[in-house]
C-alpha cells in the first residue's frame, strides 16, 4: 500500500478540519489584543491552565519527538538523553520562574539593558533572534520531513502551510492566541507522544519481546558512541546553565498572573513534557524493533514510517494533527518572543520609545519576519540531533551573565561581556580543532564563569541606580504596591 493510499480521505478530512480549526481559535481570541503588552506577554493575566498548556506546547517541538525517536532506534535508550538533559532542569523552573516574573520586564534583553547596559543587550537580542530562527527552522524542518513520510506531500508545500498558519494568529493576536491555542494543542502532543505504542506492543508482542527483538546495548541509558555519560552529564550541565538564556524564557514566565501560577505552569508543564519523552524513546525501540536498517541518515524518518506501517486510516490523519499542533504551538510562541526583541530591543527610534502602537506595530512586522527567515532556513537545515547540539551548547555563553548578575551584585558589564565573548570564542576554537562538543562545553562553561568572576573584581562596578531597579525589583513579591518598581528598560 502507497503512501497516498494509506492516507485516506477521513484522514485529510481530520486535517482539514483541525488546521480551520485551530487558526479560527487563535484568530478569534486576538480581537482581545489591543496594546503591546498584551501582545507580548498577553497582558500578564494567565492563570494555572493556559500556562501549563503553554509551557507543555511551546516547549515541545516536533523535531523532538523525531530527534529522540530517531536517536533510540540507532543507539537505543540513551538516545532519550537528547530531552531528558533538561530532566534535572525541570526543579529549577520553580525558582527561576517566579523570580523572572517578579523582574516585571517583558524580555530577557530587558534584563541585560538594565544589569549590564543596553549594547549587551543588543547582543543578546541579535543571539536570541539567531537561536529562535534555528529552533523554528528546526521544528519546520523535521515536521515537514515527518508529515512528507506520511501524505505524500511535498516538504515546500507542509513547509509553506504550517507557515502560513501558525504566523496568522501570531501576527494578528501575539502571545495571547498563541498560550489560547497551546492549551487545545497540548492534548493531541500527548497523543503524538503515545499513539503508535498499543499498536507496536500488539504486533511485538509486549515488552518483554520488544527487549529480546533489540540488541542488549541498547537496554542501556549510555551509549559508547554517541551518548557517553561524560556527555549526558555535560549536556545536562549546559542545559542547566543555559536554560535562562533561551529566547522565550523571561517573556513565557512574565505571562503569568502571579508568581504561584508562574512557578506551577512553568514547573509541571515542563515535567508532563519529560513523561511525554518517554512514549517517543519506546516509539523508537518498537520501531528498531519491527523496521531495522534504516542507517544513521535516515533514522529520523522512523516516525514516519511507524504512523503509515502501524496506524490505522483516520490515526494518521490525527497524527498529522499532533505534528501540526506542536508546530504551530511552539513556532507561534516562539515569533512571538523574538517580535517582542525586535520591537523593544533592537530597533527603537529614540522618539518612539515607549510608544506603545509603535511597539505593536514593529512587533507584527518582526512576527513576519522572523517566520520568512526561519522558512529560509528550513530549506538547508542539517540534521535534527545535530541543531540541538547547537542550540543547547550556545545557551551557555550568556546564561552564565543571567545567573552571575541576579546571584552576584558586584558582577559588572565588563565581565559579563569577557565572559559571552569570551566563552564562545573558547567553545568554537575547541571544536576547530576536533574536540567533542561536551570537552568544548566544559572548557567554555569553566573560562566563562572564571572570566565574569574576575574581570568584575578589577573593573569598577555598576551603577548603583540600575542595580537597585533589579535588586529591589527581586524582593518585591507581585502584587504589591512595588509591583511597577522597574520599568522596562
Amino acid at each position: 500500500m502507497s503512501v497516498h493510499e494509506h492516507l485516506s480521505r477521513v484522514d485529510l478530512l481530520v486535517v482539514a478540519v483541525y488546521l480551520l480549526g485551530i487558526t479560527a481559535l487563535g484568530l478569534y481570541v486576538s480581537r482581545r489584543v489591543g496594546d503591546a503588552t498584551s501582545f507580548f506577554i498577553g497582558g500578564r493575566r494567565f492563570g494555572k491552565l493556559l500556562m501549563l498548556g503553554q509551557t507543555l506546547s511551546s516547549g515541545t517541538h516536533a523535531d523532538q519527538a523525531t530527534g529522540v525517536m530517531g536517536a533510540c532506534y540507532e543507539i537505543g535508550l540513551a538516545g532519550i538523553w537528547y530531552q531528558w538533559m533538561w530532566l534535572f532542569t525541570t526543579p529549577l523552573y520553580w525558582v527561576t520562574a517566579p523570580v523572572f516574573r517578579r523582574l516585571r520586564l517583558v524580555t530577557t534583553a530587558d534584563f541585560f539593558a538594565l544589569r549590564y547596559g543596553r549594547p549587551l543587550a543588543t547582543l543578546y537580542g541579535l543571539f536570541a533572534l539567531y537561536l529562535t530562527m534555528i529552533s523554528i527552522a528546526m521544528i519546520i524542518k523535521a515536521s515537514a520531513t515527518t508529515v512528507q513520510a506520511i501524505s505524500g506531500f511535498s516538504e515546500g508545500t507542509i513547509m509553506s502551510v504550517v507557515s502560513a498558519a501558525f504566523l496568522s494568529f501570531a501576527f494578528a493576536g501575539g502571545l495571547v492566541a498563541a498560550a489560547t491555542t497551546d492549551f487545545v494543542q497540548s492534548i493531541f502532543i500527548a497523543f503524538l507522544s503515545f499513539a503508535a505504542l498499543p499498536f507496536g506492543f500488539h504486533i511485538v508482542g509486549g515488552i518483554k519481546e520488544l527487549g529480546a527483538r533489540i540488541p542488549s546495548q541498547m537496554h542501556s541509558l549510555a551509549s559508547p558512541h554517541e551518548m557517553t555519560w561524560f556527555t549526558v552529564c555535560m549536556l545536562i550541565v549546559v542545559g542547566s546553565v543555559g536554560s535562562v538564556a533561551q529566547p522565550g524564557t523571561m517573556t513565557q514566565s512574565a505571562s503569568a498572573n502571579t508568581e504561584m501560577n508562574s512557578r506551577i505552569g512553568n514547573t509541571y508543564g515542563n515535567f508532563f513534557k519529560r513523561v511525554c519523552t518517554i512514549g517517543w524513546a519506546v516509539t523508537g525501540l518498537l520501531g528498531a524493533a519491527l523496521y531495522p536498517g534504516l542507517g544513521t541518515d535516515h533514522r529520523e524518518e522512523i516516525l514516519g514510517i511507524i504512523t503509515v506501517r502501524l496506524l490505522p486510516q483516520g490515526f494518521a490523519g490525527l497524527m498529522i494533527a499532533a505534528i501540526l499542533a506542536s508546530v504551530m504551538s511552539s513556532c507561534s510562541g516562539l515569533v512571538v518572543s523574538g517580535a517582542a526583541l525586535v520591537a523593544r530591543n533592537l530597533y527603537i527610534p529614540k522618539g518612539n520609545r515607549g510608544d506603545d502602537r509603535f511597539e505593536l506595530k514593529l512587533g507584527r512586522i518582526g512576527t513576519a519576519a522572523i517566520a520568512l527567515g526561519a522558512l529560509a532556513l528550513a530549506v538547508f537545515m542539517p540534521s535534527v540531533v545535530a541543531g540541538m547540539i547547537r542550540f543547547v551548547t550556545a545557551t551557555p555563553f550568556l546564561g552564565v551573565p543571567i545567573w552571575i548578575g541576579i546571584c552576584w551584585r558586584r558582577a559588572n558589564r565588563y565581565g559579563a561581556w569577557v565572559s559571552a565573548l569570551g566563552s564562545a570564542l573558547v567553545y568554537y576554537g575547541c571544536s576547530a580543532l576536533g574536540w567533542h562538543f561536551s570537552i568544548c562545553s566544559l572548557v567554555s562553561l569553566v573560562f566563562g564563569v572564571a572570566s565574569i568572576i574576575v574581570v568584575s573584581l578589577i573593573t569598577p562596578a555598576e551603577p548603583s541606580e540600575s542595580l537597585e531597579k533589579i535588586f529591589v525589583a527581586l524582593h518585591s513579591p507581585v502584587g504589591r504596591k512595588t509591583e511597577r518598581v522597574v520599568a522596562c528598560a
